[in-house]
């Protein structure tokens, strides 16, 4: 099966471009850590294609130039024609947040989108089918996923009183600090902002 998103018009452009009054520091030596881009869409179609209609499999790997001319022509005479299955009208807008330093924490993506209406059309094998290829574009794995939410969390207001007080015990009391409390801090120093 097949999924394909029609658009009749995407406009593309910087989020600083869109609001004026926000006037940002130019510095063609040091880039912006984050760049922000807006992607307004309108005539947004949803087509659906079922590559087999009795076994339920994907079509041949084998590329056309090595399949024989006569399987060639039976597969595109029986491979059934795109159907529209929905339809996005309204304000459809996606904000696209791209990660240019390393150095900063985050995802090195992140998309946010809002819609107007989503009108879908499915027969229930059609669904199953899009369940399938949603689930498969789930990259993450939700046991390694738990794992980074454990370990990165925001650092909140008792870890920074945590942090202050060891450095200020650090200040007070010379450079080193006593070993029974850098191992109390070994889980704080692991903690990142974001």
């Amino acid at each position: 099966m097949a999924l394909e998103v029609h658009i009749k018009r995407l406009d593309y452009c910087d989020e600083a471009v869109k609001d004026p009054e926000q006037d940002l520091p130019v510095d063609i030596h040091q880039p912006p850590p984050f760049v922000h881009k807006i992607l307004q869409l309108s005539g947004v179609l949803f087509y659906y294609e079922d590559f087999s209609e009795g076994s339920g499999s994907a079509p041949s790997p084998v590329p056309k130039e090595e399949a024989e001319p006569s399987a060639c022509r039976e597969e595109e005479a029986s491979s059934s024609p795109l159907l529209q299955i929905g339809s996005c009208s309204g304000y459809t807008e996606m904000r696209i947040k791209l990660k240019q330093n390393e150095a900063f924490p985050g995802p090195k993506l992140e998309l946010d989108g809002k819609a107007g209406s989503l009108h879908l059309l499915l027969a229930p094998k059609q669904i199953f089918y899009l369940l399938d290829l949603l689930t498969s574009l789930n990259l993450s794995e939700p046991s390694t996923l738990k794992e980074q939410l454990s370990k990165n969390r925001p650092l909140d207001s008792e870890d920074l009183k945590l942090i202050e007080q060891d450095l200020s015990q650090q200040l007070h009391s010379g450079f080193g600090a006593p070993a029974s409390r850098l191992e109390g801090m070994e889980t704080c120093a692991g903690l990142e902002n974001g």
